[in-house]
């Protein structure tokens, strides 16, 4: 089936390093609805934008309507002005579009969480996901409130989650690991892993799943196994460390 022809999934914040990968390596994979706050210069087969921001609730959930999930990507993406910055994009708007997903009906979530949220225990020991979180900024700690929130609409209101944990993801036209070789996840890769969390079924451990994913790295500090099995992917990337 064409993808212009299927429901679509809706993508936040796709201008981003993430969100420009995902276009690039989905092309004519998914139908993509493309919600950010300025339309991109071109689109590609199967996709549609819509201009917002994720802090209107008016517009999320407009983007929203008739999709058949969403990959929530939006957020400011490193450490800043807590008040200003970062509650309003990575707590408010993700609130936003959880809202939305239920009033809508989108049946599946997929959160881009970050590695960030284990930082807290060093560069250099493996850490399992089933260990406690331990933050080490504040812009990680709202990858954990957000997990938490997702897993609250998980079990208030049904809502299929899966929460990703992402490496660190380089400059799409660069591709790299930019020194942060231990965590290097290649757009390649992550993209194969968004798609698997989209394409999975059932759904990844009853509904809802928080799973670290990254390439293959040579020195890699979280179970690339359980990502593996769970979202039916194993990376073709690795860091050459």
């Amino acid at each position: 089936m064409e993808a212009a022809m299927r429901a679509p999934v809706l993508i936040t914040g796709p201008g981003g390093r993430v969100g420009t990968g995902l276009r690039r390596h989905w092309q004519r994979r998914y139908a993509l609805r493309l919600f950010d706050l300025r339309s991109p210069s071109e689109l590609g087969p199967g996709e549609t934008s819509v201009v917002g921001s994720i802090v209107d609730a008016g517009a999320v959930l407009a983007a929203a309507q008739g999709c058949r999930a969403i990959v929530h990507l939006a957020a400011t993406a490193d450490e800043a002005d807590f008040v200003g910055e970062l509650v309003p994009n990575n707590v408010i708007g993700l609130y936003n579009v959880l809202e939305a997903a239920i009033v809508q009906g989108v049946p599946r979530l997929i959160f881009a969480s970050s590695v960030q949220v284990l930082s807290g225990y060093g560069r250099e020991v493996f850490v399992p996901d089933s260990d406690p979180v331990r933050p080490w900024t504040r812009y990680a700690c709202t990858k954990v409130f957000g997990e938490a929130l997702c897993r609250y609409y998980h079990e208030r209101h049904g809502l299929e989650v899966v929460c990703l944990r992402l490496g660190a993801v380089p400059h799409p036209d660069r591709d790299r690991p930019e020194g942060r070789s231990r965590i290097y996840l290649s757009g390649r890769d992550c993209a194969g892993f968004i798609a698997g969390a989209l394409d999975a079924e059932p759904a990844p451990e009853g509904g809802f799943a928080v799973i670290s994913v990254m390439s293959q790295n040579g020195a890699g500090i979280r179970d690339l196994q359980r990502a593996e099995r769970l979202l039916g992917y194993r990376p073709l990337d690795d860091s050459g460390v």
